[in-house]
C-alpha cells in the first residue's frame, strides 16, 4: 500500500485500481493465446476460426431462441462487470 507511482518502469498507477485488474487479465490472456496461435503456425498446425451466423428471416423458428439466448449472455456480462466494479 505504500508503492509509489515511481516504483516500476510501467506505468500501472500504483497501488493498482479495481477495475484495472479484469482488463490485466484480458490483455495477458490474449497475449498468451495469440503466442500461442504464432508458435503453433510456425511449427506448421494452422487454426482457422469461423462463426456462421444464422439468418434470422430463414430461420423461422430458431430465430426466437437465438435472440433469447444473445439477450440473456449480454445480460449476464454486464451484472458481472457491474458486481465486479462495484
Amino acid at each position: 500500500m505504500s508503492a509509489s507511482y515511481y516504483d516500476s518502469w510501467f506505468p500501472l498507477g500504483r497501488p493498482l485500481k479495481r477495475v484495472a485488474v479484469p482488463l490485466l487479465v484480458f490483455f495477458a490472456s490474449l497475449l498468451i493465446s495469440t503466442s500461442l496461435f504464432i508458435l503453433l503456425g510456425l511449427i506448421g498446425i494452422r487454426s482457422h476460426f469461423f462463426m456462421l451466423l444464422p439468418d434470422i428471416k430463414v430461420m423461422g423458428k430458431m430465430s426466437k431462441p437465438f435472440l433469447t439466448l444473445l439477450g440473456i449472455t449480454i445480460f449476464l456480462t454486464i451484472i458481472s462487470l457491474y458486481a465486479f466494479m462495484r
